[in-house]
């Protein structure tokens, strides 16, 4: 937020939302979604940023979207970025994660491309929903790499008045 806040080159307006109560059932997220339809908004399209601490098993810097055949914004963003950093996980659509994060509600009310940004893959990271689960347990290199990346994405696509994502 703070880098594309200070580049001030931005043609479209950019909301950071936080969400609780993921596993309560989506409900932070939700509600989010419910506002978002009723106001004035044009919202074209959102990105959930969710468990990228870890290294997708055997690709260091790459990160899967979640519904990644449901649009086209892993192709907009991985040539915004320049390279292929996002890809697809072909495991993804068998375990239902589409479903199953923030950016669901986001789609289900908008019927926009919404996808959540994630790393883990069942192999990866032994502590998911387990109480060791703590920062020391992160790869802290691969997530700021991850990170970069989607910030310059999401830059990128904040100077552009183009509408290049879209659903299939």
């Amino acid at each position: 937020a703070k880098i594309i806040a200070n580049t001030k080159s931005n043609k479209r307006s950019i909301i950071i939302a936080l969400f609780s109560a993921e596993e309560k059932g989506l409900l932070g997220s939700e509600e989010f979604a419910n506002k978002l339809k009723v106001s004035d908004y044009k919202v074209y399209c959102a990105g959930n940023i969710d468990m990228i601490g870890s290294v997708l098993t055997g690709q260091q810097g790459k990160v899967y979207i979640s519904g990644y055949k449901k649009s086209n914004m892993a192709q907009v963003l991985n040539k915004y970025i320049g390279s292929e950093e996002i890809v697809n996980w072909q495991k993804e659509e068998n375990y239902g994660l589409f479903g199953l994060s923030d950016n669901y509600p986001i789609y289900q009310a908008l019927q926009i491309p919404s996808h959540t940004f994630c790393t883990f893959d069942f192999k990866n990271y032994p502590y998911y929903h387990k109480v060791d689960d703590e920062i020391d347990k992160i790869d802290l290199d691969n997530t700021v790499i991850i990170a970069n990346n989607i910030c310059l994405a999401i830059r990128k696509l904040s100077e552009s008045s183009d509408y290049e994502i879209k659903l299939k």
